[in-house]
């Protein structure tokens, strides 16, 4: 009862500690949309108060970069821009990959490509690794240098703006450095005058920073603007897939939303006539918002929304207007483009442009859309008609690709598996009671001619499942469940370990099993490994797997760690030497985290590979031998650690010698 008691308490506790914090958030965004909404009616006399107010967000809160873009727009509708810049003579050749298709727009992908050749210039001016400071350990110093910029203040700005890097990995939520810094570069620039790299740098904006502002300096700085960022979208377009080049062209279009005039219209559908296929989408929602709207759109935050799948923050650019002559041109291209032969996301995209506008003649070309291969396309084009009054027949789709996976005769039932188009895209999925595994149809529709698909185990925690890896073909036009059979067997490995029973009582033995080593499979996509934990013992045994050569991984506490190849079948015997596992008992000054600094083994001059464990600061089996552990100083770190790193204290190496004894010790610590 007491425990119950206590148990409740503290989940009170934590209720009102989530309610607080909901509360806060919930007043910050309320303060963000205020401060937004003020921005946009910025003064020359109000101005300086706004830029004030944004300095005093705390540099930690994220939604700074929102008012960030607010403040800037601002500030950019304030500003006095050149006219008629002269840019210096760019001799630089087009990219390889710069696209013959587009003949056309060969003089705007010129003219792009020269007037941008400053500002990319200016980036490959970057400052060495060691001497760029990370924004991560650095937010309060970087804000208050955005403070400087708004404020025109102990200038100049552009190289101490380029000098900040995210300091981390991508992915981590990077964006919050990286979305405004194009913005911001070209404000620096512009501050120093520096205004042929401006304009590259307003050309790279990242799509949230395209506003009235931006818009007003491109206009300013460049006859016909829009004849620069089309150049820019057809060169970006004739490039190599890549996720950056995506990026590219989703921040270029965004630029032509904002752009004033219909001659941007006419550009964005005659470059979405030879658009990439993975890009048609963005290209498709670009056009969309010309498109006139039913009066019950959603709206947020004064911006017309427009959801049509993901797509960045591309999704909140608001568009200048276009003339009606223009939005009707944007209409009938539109519907020209209903085509059973569209990329699936591209498909559903226009699907929902039809079914938002509700022009009565949209009927032909949703109608067209119901003959798309792809059941969920035809589904949607099918509410559209359903809610238009108009009848129609559904034709027959093919349904999703199925696996019936049989493991020793028995259906591989309720297990998670994970799937991969090679080279394309993948993920996890749970067979049924049957074993039978699904994949979206979709997945393969824009995959282009794909023969096989890999199926193997997804990581298990149960040593006992099955473990099996195998690559199968795509079944042809039939949602009948394809058949994969698979056989397994016991494998057995005798460990014989140098140290008696008693003396790893209490102890673990750790193991990893990689997947096929097969080359084929190896080169279809990654298999992740599975790890496990068990008791030590004298034989380890791995009850169902396929046959093929696998890689496991053995650690013995005391022992030297084990790591091979082997193939079902063959019984194999480990003989694992005694080691020592070296305990690390060297800390980094204050201020340093434990992780940023990696010890190293060196013997006879060179250095060791060794197995370190991070977690427990660790040498894993080292064996006996006259070895030193190198502490690296904070230069050699700086150079060889990507991460955020503090600027002091500043540390020298340490070399500690240190022994194994040929009867080495289960466990040795080193300080």
């Amino acid at each position: 009862m007491r425990a119950l008691i206590f148990q409740t308490c503290v989940l009170l506790i934590l209720t009102g500690v989530f309610l607080r914090a909901d509360e806060d958030l919930k007043a910050r965004r309320n303060a963000l949309q205020k401060f937004q909404a003020d921005c946009l009616q910025a003064t020359p006399e109000s101005l300086p108060g706004l830029i004030d107010r944004f300095a005093e967000i705390p540099p930690e809160d994220f939604l700074k970069g929102d008012a960030f873009f607010a403040v800037a727009d601002a500030w950019l509708r304030q500003q006095s821009f050149p006219k008629d810049l002269v840019f210096p003579k760019n001799s630089a050749l087009l990219p390889a990959e710069a696209p013959d298709a587009s003949r056309n727009f060969a003089p705007a992908i010129r003219r792009y490509w020269d007037v941008t050749a400053p500002f990319r210039a200016f980036q490959q001016s970057r400052p060495s690794r060691e001497s760029t400071r990370s924004f991560l350990g650095h937010e309060r110093e970087y804000w208050d240098m955005v403070a400087d910029i708004l404020k025109n203040r102990n200038g100049p700005f552009a190289d101490r703006v380029l000098a900040y890097t995210w300091g981390h990995w991508c992915g981590t939520g990077s964006d919050r450095f990286s979305n405004p810094q194009a913005l911001l570069l070209f404000m620096a620039l512009a501050r120093d005058g520096r205004w042929p790299e401006a304009v590259g740098a307003a050309l790279a904006v990242h799509s949230k920073g395209a506003s009235v502002g931006l818009a007003r300096a491109l206009s300013a700085m460049l006859p016909h603007p829009e004849e620069v960022v089309a150049g820019g979208l057809a060169l970006e377009g004739g490039q190599s897939d890549s996720f950056v080049r995506e990026e590219a062209i989703r921040n270029l279009l965004a630029l032509m939303l904002i752009l004033p005039g219909d001659d941007r219209v006419k550009l964005l559908v005659e470059l979405t006539g030879q658009a990439p296929r993975n890009s048609l989408r963005d290209y498709f929602r670009v056009l969309g918002k010309f498109v006139p709207r039913h009066p019950s759109e959603r709206v947020k935050g004064g911006k017309t929304v427009w959801f049509g799948g993901w797509g960045g923050d591309l999704d909140a650019v608001t568009a200048e207007a276009a003339s009606p002559v223009a939005q009707e041109q944007v209409e009938n291209f539109l519907r020209t483009q209903a085509a059973p032969d569209l990329p699936v996301d591209a498909a559903k995209i226009l699907v929902r442009i039809f079914r938002e506008n509700r022009l009565p003649d949209r009927i032909p070309a949703l109608r067209r859309l119901l003959d798309h291969p792809s059941q969920s396309v035809a589904n949607e084009a099918a509410s559209a008609l359903t809610e238009a009054g108009e009848s129609f027949v559904m034709p027959p789709k093919i349904g999703p690709v199925r696996y019936r996976l049989t493991v020793d005769g028995k259906p591989h039932a309720e297990r998670e598996m994970s799937w991969q188009i090679p080279n394309k895209v993948g993920s996890t999925a749970r067979t049924d009671a049957e074993g039978v595994l699904e994949i979206s149809r979709d997945m393969f529709l824009d995959a282009g001619d794909v023969q096989e698909v890999l199926l193997h185990t997804a990581e298990i925690t149960d040593p006992s499942q099955a473990w099996f890896g195998t690559l199968v073909s795509v079944p042809g036009k039939t949602d009948s469940p394809y058949p994969v059979v698979i056989s397994t067997k016991s494998q057995k490995f005798a460990l014989h370990l140098a140290r008696p029973d008693s003396e790893l009582s209490g102890r673990k033995m750790e193991v990893t099993l990689w997947g096929l080593q097969d080359e084929k499979i190896q080169r279809a996509g990654f298999w992740p490994p599975s790890r496990f934990v068990f008791p030590i013992s004298q034989e380890l045994v791995i009850p169902k797997i396929a046959p093929g050569t696998y890689r496991l991984e053995i650690r013995i506490p005391g022992h030297v760690s084990w790591s091979d190849l082997f193939t079902v079948g063959e019984e194999m015997e480990i003989s694992l030497a005694k080691a020592s596992d070296v305990t690390v008992d060297v800390r980094p000054p204050d201020g340093w985290p434990e992780g940023a600094v990696l010890p190293q083994l060196w013997q006879g001059g060179k250095r060791v590979s060794a197995n370190w464990d991070a977690t427990r600061r660790v040498f894993r089996g080292v064996s006996p031998g006259d070895y030193t552990l190198h502490i690296p100083s904070s230069a050699e770190i700086r150079k060889s650690v990507f991460g955020v790193l503090p600027d002091e204290p500043e540390f020298p190496a340490k070399d500690i010698p240190f022994t194994i004894p040929a009867e080495p010790p289960l466990d040795m610590r080193v300080e």
